[in-house]
């Protein structure tokens, strides 16, 4: 997962970013996919502990201040943990979905925190043009992309078991 994380930060920004009709950059975000396939299969409330920690490990290596990305790692862990219980069918769909609706909210928390401290100046109209939806549309993209052949590893490796 710190890998991810760290080619999500350094390589993706470089050799793959989307530049949105303002001319800034997004990239999927590699972090929430991965946290949503651990979601997905796993179902445990470890699961939540274990990203608070990544998200903490975060915000010490890249972050501005401590305490952003764990606390919004941890609770997009304990809304895809519920999510995932409610749901028995855990299609490319629901996944998709859920990917979206993380992504979402955890665009929506980071602007919500940085505007409450002043750290950024942008209204919620400006981050949704700039970053918002290029963020969430590419990473359900990539999610959708990537659903299957995760899919087919896992069941090939044994980790999971085709249902049907």
């Amino acid at each position: 997962m710190l890998l991810v994380i760290f080619l999500q930060a350094t390589l993706l920004s470089i050799f793959f970013p989307m530049v949105t009709p303002v001319n800034h950059f997004v990239v999927p975000n590699l972090a929430i996919i991965v946290l949503m396939f651990l979601c997905i299969f796993r179902e445990d409330k470890n699961i939540v502990l274990f990203a608070f920690v990544i998200g903490l490990l975060k915000d010490i290596i890249f972050g501005t201040y401590i305490g952003l990305y764990a606390f919004t790692y941890g609770f997009i862990a304990y809304w895809a943990n519920i999510t995932f219980r409610l749901f028995i069918d855990k299609s490319i769909i629901v996944f998709v979905i859920s990917v979206l609706l993380g992504i979402l909210s955890f665009e929506f928390i980071i602007w919500g925190i940085n505007s409450m401290f002043g750290l950024i100046d942008l209204s919620i109209g400006q981050s949704f043009d700039r970053y918002f939806w290029g963020s969430v549309l590419l990473s359900s993209g990539v999610a959708a992309i990537v659903y299957q052949p995760v899919i087919t590893l896992l069941e090939r490796r044994g980790v999971i078991f085709n249902e049907e």
